[in-house]
């Protein structure tokens, strides 16, 4: 018998025996924030723990796949129940029929299709329909397009930009010199260096680095490898007269400022000397500076897009953080590994707390491993049985299945217990976390507690049970996390001399590069979000998962920076044993367009496939070809042969994603430039608006988005608006600024950080295409003009598109058939879409939001003449077929076919002419390209004629 309906209805039965309030035991018997725990009939039946987000993703990956096949029936063997149960679940939600057979030791689970489904949904319902005033204005245009473009295939496009003359250090090419020894005298700080642990490798480190190219320091938490390695360098080529170049690597921009800055003061300096930074949008460099700190982003920019002045003159490249293993850094080690092949000059230092140095070793050809113990205190850890056993935490489901045993249970079997008393073991216990806080304010003692969460949802809904469970007079209640203002995140830097307990709630940007003051205690609940990508759906998903080995013991370190600590963790000793040992890397877990388009920038002669196979880590192989081909459809790569198109040597010189680097020069085109780089600066920049700190509050930043995206119909559209505002404010003063801000929840130095971009993506853009003020002006004629704006963001962002089908109330996106609108956009809610004046939608990135359904993030409505303009790659006329659903038999008999999926049913006549159109849009933005500045052109006009006469597009503005 099928055993999907009986899984289902067990899940059923369980959930309902488990609806009773919260039950207390010895520990904690207020209210405890209101966290459920399960009645004791139900907890005995609990046993399983639920599938782990890489297998949920690994069955999503097994169903795409199948449906992408021919296959009509898909059988899997050696499944337990609960991943048989998730494949019954995925499987009705795909559209698919699933049943499991056979004796229970030998179950086989069979999925099956209908002739025809597939992964790839093909729309054929929209259809286009103009008035005659658009008609006539592309029938009148259609003889001169013709005559432009006979005229074009008899010319040419011409000869190519000089690129030779374009070349971009991104402020880290420059020249080698001498440094000045560092002013010690009477400095405090010099005596200070010398009591670090790291201090006295010092003559070895620079011995090394005579003998050998690479040298890989571990250097614990406190050991000063970050600060004193690169002065080390410097003082080397002072002492013996050397003329170097350094560039120092950070992952994150504060450290790389924070870094710069410290250097500069330890050598008695000015910031911006001898010692600057190089930042995104920021810069604090001369021509006399040696030592240039930046992010792994900026010097990955750099080093690719022009790696022979690169290594021209840097002699020395230092990788600190190795270890938290992001996607520029493995990519920047790849790169650097085949130039050390070449380049027997150069030294490479790679930093790190915790990592596999072995492997990093091998990778670089066993090179010599520096192991430098760090400056920290002792550090008690209790896991959750030592919790459990120490400190008598009790609930009345514990005490139902441990019966007798309550007064004489083992660890083993408390810790048993309560894994039977939790309904999910995602779920964070925030009665334990209440509990063991209790404790430490009954104990009387003064200090600092950390408690590691995963989200700000998580942390918010702590919060409101400490509030209720903990003496106000006694606690201080801060919270960490990257989209909370500024002001409030460096409170925990305060000290609180009327509190006994400051109590931070913090994601894992707590976990390293910071000193708390009186910090002692730390409770890490194991998890952590982390973005996973899925090729086969182009969706990431923000995921909460366990974190690694590596991170428990950063985050147990930091309880140990002042004085000895003590370290809760909230998980087993079999449970950590079961973490890995390291994070995943993210060229595993994360989408990989820009990096494949710098791979053809930095390994021209080789592919894609072949040079990332190299990596560290190497990438999933089929996150590679989903990336490849995606850029191919961009037109950023040829189809041939997978070299780089000259529109992609453009935007690999943009600091934008590749779809927003495609609108920034389809902009150009479309004239709109000045309003597309404010849309494109914005989403290269951390997001500006901040999350309350009270909870009550969580939907003021939405609403306070919503207002600037009133009747445009685009979340896009609308930061034009934030930016104008924010703009024309600040020019009366920084006390309506700061007003402006608290207002509608923004982060001041996120917008600050917003305007720099725009000034610095207009400057590159203008270097580019060399634009002078005249020029400039021509390509910003059009941005008041929104739908202009659209037809550039759809020529960009294409084929993030999704379509509307009002017979079944569904919104439908290329290989995803389940999608809503996000929770942040001015398109939100089902009755809104019904009433919306266009079913297309464009989105900057889709999410998981659950097990099947996705979520699009920053949408913008785009009409149908948009779609058809400037949507997808291939195109052709043809036939609408009858049977074409959704359509009357009065609508029109052709049908434009863009790419594999989108069907439009419009008038053959118009829809040939449409296509000649096109051919013309593409023959001008090429020539565009190739020459890299603006040229003559009669598309836009005749574009912008069309688009002010459709009814449809009209509706938008």
């Amino acid at each position: 018998m099928a055993d999907n309906h009986a899984e289902k209805t067990k899940k059923r039965k369980k959930n309902k025996k488990g609806k009773k309030g919260p039950a207390f035991g010895e520990v904690g018997k207020g209210n405890g924030g209101g966290q459920q725990q399960p009645s004791p009939q139900s907890s005995v039946n609990i046993i399983a723990l639920t599938l782990s987000v890489m297998e949920k993703n690994l069955v999503m990956q097994l169903l795409a796949e199948f449906l992408a096949s021919n296959k009509l029936e898909l059988k899997l063997e050696g499944m337990n129940n609960e991943q048989r149960s998730l494949i019954h679940s995925y499987a009705q939600s795909m559209g698919l029929k699933s049943v499991s057979r056979g004796p229970t030791h030998n179950r086989v689970l069979s999925v099956t299709r209908s002739p025809g489904s597939s992964l790839h949904h093909c729309l054929d319902a929209p259809v286009l329909l103009v008035n005659s005033k658009v008609t006539r204005t592309l029938a009148s245009s259609v003889a001169k397009i013709e005559r432009v473009l006979a005229a074009a295939a008899h010319k040419g496009n011409g000869s190519r930009a000089d690129l030779n003359r374009q070349r971009n250090g991104f402020g880290l090419v420059g020249v080698r010199q001498v440094p000045p020894h560092p002013d010690n005298q009477n400095n405090p700080l010099y005596w200070e260096r010398t009591g670090l642990p790291i201090f006295r490798y010092r003559t070895m480190i620079q011995s090394i680095l005579q003998q050998h190219q690479v040298l890989v320091v571990k250097g614990s938490t406190g050991s000063g490898k970050s600060t004193q390695v690169p002065q080390y360098v410097l003082e080397w080529a002072a002492d013996t007269m050397n003329e170097v170049r350094i560039v120092v690597s950070q992952p994150r921009r504060i450290a790389a400022i924070s870094v710069s800055e410290r250097i500069s003061k330890e050598r008695g300096e000015l910031p911006g000397g001898t010692v600057g930074y190089q930042i995104r949008m920021n810069s604090n460099c001369t021509s006399h500076t040696v030592l240039t700190l930046t992010t792994s982003g900026c010097l990955l920019r750099a080093l690719t897009m022009d790696t022979e002045a690169f290594f021209e003159t840097v002699t020395h490249l230092i990788i600190d953080e190795v270890h938290e293993r992001d996607l520029d850094t493995d990519f920047l080690l790849l790169v650097i590994k085949l130039e050390l092949q070449k380049n027997p000059y150069l030294r490479v230092i790679l930093m790190s707390a915790t990592m596999d140095l072995d492997a990093l070793s091998a990778y670089f050809g066993n090179v010599p491993v520096l192991d430098v113990e760090g400056r920290s205190f002792g550090v008690r850890i209790f896991q959750m049985e030592q919790i459990l056993s120490e400190t008598g935490y009790m609930t009345a489901a514990m005490k139902h299945i441990l019966g007798e045993k309550i007064d004489t249970a083992t660890a083993d079997e408390l810790l048993h217990a309560y894994i039977l008393t939790r309904y999910m073991e995602s779920d964070i216990d925030n009665n334990l976390i209440v509990s063991l806080l209790e404790l430490l304010t009954k104990s009387g003692e003064k200090g600092a507690v950390i408690v590691y969460l995963p989200g700000y949802n998580d942390m918010t809904s702590l919060m409101e049970c400490l509030y209720n469970s903990l003496p106000a007079d006694k606690i201080q209640i801060l919270l960490l996390h990257s989209q909370v203002e500024n002001h409030e995140q460096k409170k925990i830097f305060r000290n609180y001399p009327n509190v006994q307990l400051t109590i931070i709630l913090s994601t894992n940007i707590g976990q390293t590069s910071i000193t708390i003051p009186e910090l002692v205690y730390v409770i890490d609940v194991g998890k952590s979000k982390m973005k996973i990508y899925d090729a086969k759906t182009n969706a990431a998903q923000l995921a909460t998962t366990p974190i690694s080995q590596a991170d428990a013991q950063q985050r147990a370190g930091r309880a140990g920076r002042i004085r000895d600590g003590i370290c809760y963790r909230l998980y087993s000793s079999e449970q950590f044993a079961k973490m890995n040992i390291y994070t995943i890397p993210e060229i595993q877990r994360r989408t990989l367009d820009e990096i494949c388009l710098l791979t053809k920038v930095a390994a021209p002669e080789q592919s894609i496939p072949t040079f990332l196979s190299q990596a560290l880590d190497a990438p999933q192989p089929e996150a590679v070809n989903q990336a490849c081909s995606r850029l191919k459809l961009l037109g950023v790569l040829q189809d041939t042969n997978e070299s780089i198109t000259m529109l992609g040597r453009i935007i690999a010189e943009l600091p934008l994603s590749v779809q927003m680097g495609k609108c920034v020069v389809y902009s150009i085109y479309y004239r709109c430039l000045g309003s597309m780089s404010i849309i494109a600066a914005f989403h290269s920049v951390r997001d500006p608006f901040v999350l309350p700190v009270d909870r009550r509050r969580s939907f003021f930043p939405q609403e306070a988005r919503l207002k600037l995206t009133e009747n445009c119909h685009s979340d896009l559209i609308g930061m034009i608006s934030l930016y104008k505002q924010y703009t024309d404010i600040s020019r009366r003063g920084h006390k309506e600024l700061a007003q402006f801000c608290e207002l509608n929840y923004l982060c001041s130095n996120s917008m600050a950080m917003f305007v720099s971009a725009v000034s610095t993506l207009r400057e590159s853009v203008c270097r580019i295409f060399k634009l002078d003020q005249t020029a400039k002006r021509h390509a910003s004629a059009n941005d008041r003009d929104n739908n202009m704006l659209r037809l550039a963001l759809t020529a960009g962002l294409y084929p993030n598109l999704a379509y509307y089908d009002y017979t079944k109330h569904e919104l439908v996106a290329e290989c995803d058939p389940n999608v809503l609108v996000s929770r942040n956009s001015c398109l939100l809610g089902k009755k809104k879409m019904r009433t919306l004046p266009s079913e297309w939608v464009l989105y900057v990135e889709k999410t998981r939001v659950s097990e099947y359904k996705s979520s699009l993030e920053q949408t913008s409505l785009v009409s149908t003449l948009h779609v058809a303009i400037a949507g997808g790659k291939e195109l052709k006329i043809t036939k609408r077929p009858s049977s074409s659903p959704g359509l009357l038999d009065t609508a029109p008999k052709g049908q434009l076919c863009i790419d594999h999926w989108v069907r439009i049913g419009l008038h053959p006549m118009f829809g040939e002419q449409l296509i000649t159109l096109r051919a013309l849009i593409k023959r001008e933005v090429d020539r565009m390209v190739m020459l890299r500045r603006m040229d003559s052109c009669i598309g836009p006009e005749i574009v912008r004629s069309m688009l002010s006469a459709d009814e449809g597009t009209i509706a938008l503005n």
